[in-house]
């Protein structure tokens, strides 16, 4: 089976890019907008395509929908268990350039949960996603949102998935305490 771990990022981009540049094209037509011809160089020959306009308008109506659809596949990926550093690693975002962010979680979570100028700021931004071991929805706080308790919100008090997370954060403060030296 092929998959995208056997392609380059750049033939992904380019298969992207073609798709977006096809599917922006169609999308104009089927809502109505002018088909015209233009120079693939100047000076070259013409080709069709849609008015620059409605072609700018539906690819933006693409990415928005793109961005959706990664969004849901994030929810996804997250109900599968996957945490914020391995989701931004699948996405390829780099930190402080991609979203902001000391780390690769963190530029994730930014993706995922938008902006933080667009929440209310007596409400914390959340996450959406559906524990799959206790059913629940949850309000993740994100990556850096204190033990899993507090950044999940939602879980149900006997949850394993939260259970075994709670268990790995103990762990990790466990051993961080074990190292620590008086005086540091």
């Amino acid at each position: 089976m092929t998959g995208p771990q056997n392609f380059s990022a750049e033939q992904r981009a380019a298969a992207a890019r073609e798709t977006a540049r096809r599917e922006a094209q169609r999308l104009a037509r089927d809502t109505g907008a002018d088909v015209i011809s233009r120079p693939v160089l100047p000076g070259g020959p013409d080709i069709p395509d849609v008015e620059p306009l409605a072609g700018a308008t539906a690819a933006r109506d693409l990415e928005l929908a793109a961005h959706r659809t990664a969004r849901d596949y994030i929810a996804r990926a997250r109900q599968a268990g996957h945490d914020w550093t391995q989701i931004g690693t699948a996405l390829g975002l780099t930190p402080g350039r991609d979203e902001p962010g000391a780390t690769s979680a963190d530029a994730a979570w930014g993706y995922a949960a938008g902006p933080p100028e667009t929440d209310a700021p007596w409400r914390p931004r959340t996450f959406a996603w559906t524990c799959q071991a206790c059913g629940r929805a949850v309000a993740d706080q994100g990556p850096d949102a204190g033990p899993p308790a507090d950044a999940e919100p939602g879980h149900t008090a006997d949850c394993p998935s939260l259970a075994a997370k709670t268990a790995a954060w103990d762990a990790a403060w466990a051993a961080i305490d074990s190292e620590w030296e008086p005086g540091q």
